[in-house]
């Protein structure tokens, strides 16, 4: 059995963040069990792609071109004796007599909808729609799954496939922040990691930033692309350089050093589909205050992550910046083998 795995979300991390690194993790693991083929929707038009999977533009052409590509019904070739795997619910759907397996992060298009434009909001709900009644959904938590079930009904087939440890490009880009001021990540501070969505409750994250700031002098660097230049304005006028500093997005190399640099980590977010900036900075035992949420329950074993006032003490420690890996490292269902059973019983 072929995989066909969609690549429009292959495109540089700095870009599509997490999504893209848990892509690329998840097609080493589907070519341990299956032949898979990455098909470019946009390859229908453009010889050469490599060029813009590096570019801010591939993510309007993908658009564009997935939705041509749905108007005049031209699909990967064969596509009844393969598997169509999305990692992401997109413009592009499937024929309806093809196997059709789809990974869904979140619904937050749907359940917070002012993060997303009118166009992103339809065209992910037209493909959860069209998947309800035939897809396999892949979903990163049994949260999300509790979720999806809630909203499209109890008679879904899903599997719980959790996002993997980000695994970043060493080569510095020499043009980011932290590439132009290499000194910044020698200071003490707390790193917040993702694009600024407001589900992120960044207010909540700047307030914190001045009582940490007020009581141990630890300033907070938040790592992340804005949403618009409007709120790039608004947190520029309204927040203190000393407290908190919003550094945009920042290359791999960078992004790295800034989390095996960093005393704490803070993520205070209103709602999450998994977290996978989070995951990264358990996996490294770095000492974390999260807000207590299920996505986060399902992360945190260590309760005292939930608590701001042990998080304080604890960077106030001389052992504050000591991490144990035992005590975070987190547990999670994770049904990838149960899924490649189903395929091999079910699509083959």
């Amino acid at each position: 059995m072929k995989i066909i795995y969609d690549g429009s979300f292959l495109t540089s991390p700095r870009l599509a963040g997490g999504i893209a690194r848990d892509s690329l993790s998840l097609i080493e693991k589907l070519r341990q069990q299956f032949q898979v083929e990455i098909y470019y929707p946009e390859s229908q038009f453009f010889k050469n792609i490599d060029h813009l999977n590096r570019t801010k533009i591939i993510k309007a052409m993908q658009k564009l071109v997935c939705l041509i590509l749905n108007l005049l019904k031209i699909y990967p070739q064969n596509p009844s004796k393969h598997v169509y795997w999305q990692s992401q619910p997109g413009i592009y759907i499937p024929p309806k007599h093809s196997s059709w397996i789809l990974r869904v992060h979140d619904l937050y298009p749907i359940t917070f909808p002012h993060d997303y434009s009118f166009l992103q909001r339809k065209i992910f709900k037209r493909s959860i729609e069209e998947a309800v009644n035939r897809a396999i959904f892949v979903v990163n938590s049994v949260h999300t799954k509790m979720e999806l079930r809630k909203m499209c009904g109890i008679d879904l087939r899903i599997f719980v496939i959790p996002c993997q440890e980000s695994r970043f490009e060493l080569t510095p880009c020499n043009k980011c922040p932290i590439c132009r001021n290499s000194n910044m990540l020698n200071l003490k501070y707390v790193l917040n990691v993702g694009t600024l969505f407001s589900r992120r409750n960044i207010s909540a994250t700047t307030n914190f930033a001045g009582l940490l700031f007020d009581k141990t002098g630890i300033k907070t660097y938040v790592i992340g692309r804005s949403t618009s230049w409007r709120q790039r304005m608004h947190l520029r006028l309204n927040t203190e350089r000393t407290k908190i500093e919003f550094l945009g997005t920042i290359c791999d190399a960078k992004l790295s050093q800034a989390y095996d640099s960093t005393m704490g980590y803070i993520s205070l977010s209103q709602d999450e589909g998994f977290n996978i900036p989070l995951l990264d900075a358990l996996i490294r035992g770095i000492p974390s205050l999260a807000s207590d949420i299920p996505a986060h329950r399902e992360l945190i074993k260590d309760k005292n992550c939930f608590d701001e006032e042990n998080f304080l003490l604890r960077l106030k420690n001389p052992l504050g910046s000591f991490r144990d890996k035992d005590m975070y490292s987190p547990k999670l269902l994770d049904e990838t083998n149960e899924l490649i059973q189903f395929m091999r019983s079910h699509l083959c």
